[in-house]
């Protein structure tokens, strides 16, 4: 972390204003994208881990892809279904406060059918 002493002035981030800011200011990195794709459940009726690997994050936001004809379930371990994971209709999203990406799996109601997701440290 950088620390800076006087008088100080900040930009925000998507934002045309300008502001200013007092003495000893401490600037924080800005969270940034670690990783993003998409998964596609082969079978419906079959939960499958988001990502195979370990990803580690803060959080993760999924969404089902738009032109999905059916739900996706989203869950927390491999025992999600239809009846007990968060359903997704299609263009519908989720934000997950999760530590690892890899801890998330989804199933879908249709064959072949996905979201996208995309994870922030």
């Amino acid at each position: 972390m950088k620390k800076l002493t006087g008088f100080v002035l900040l930009a925000l981030l998507f934002a045309s204003s300008v502001y200013a800011a007092p003495t000893d200011v401490n600037l924080v990195p800005l969270k940034r994208v670690v990783s993003y794709g998409q998964k596609t459940v082969t079978t419906a009726g079959t939960e499958v881990q988001l990502v195979a690997s370990s990803t580690v994050c803060s959080s993760v936001t999924i969404k089902a892809i738009y032109n999905n004809t059916g739900y996706i379930a989203v869950g927390s371990n491999s025992s999600v279904t239809m009846a007990n994971g968060f359903l997704l209709s299609p263009n519908e999203s989720i934000s997950l406060d999760v530590d690892n990406v890899q801890d998330v799996y989804i199933d879908s109601s249709v064959s072949a059918e996905g979201v996208s997701w995309i994870a922030i440290i």
